[in-house]
């Protein structure tokens, strides 16, 4: 008998949401490079800490890819996308 845990169940729904579905495929290969953009840029990283204190906003810092948990790294980097969006 064979049980899948709940994260490797989410994990296969996640890998085959991605392959099968060009646009969120999409979607999430333009959200890794606008992150990557920031993130590896001192310059560009204090660039955006200003505009959103000028426009007395959080600044919401992009998270490193992460191979491990996938679902974890895609769900915090649309959240830090959205927040950073105006």
């Amino acid at each position: 008998m064979c049980i899948w845990c709940a994260c490797h169940r989410s994990s296969l729904a996640y890998e085959s949401l991605v392959t099968e579905v060009a646009e969120v495929r999409t979607l999430l290969q333009d959200c890794r490079s606008v992150a990557t953009f920031f993130r590896t840029s001192g310059i560009r990283t204090l660039e955006q800490n200003k505009v959103c204190d000028d426009m007395n906003l959080n600044t919401f810092h992009f998270s490193e890819f992460k191979e491990v948990r996938m679902t974890e790294f895609t769900c915090a980097l649309l959240e830090v996308m959205t927040r950073n969006l105006p």
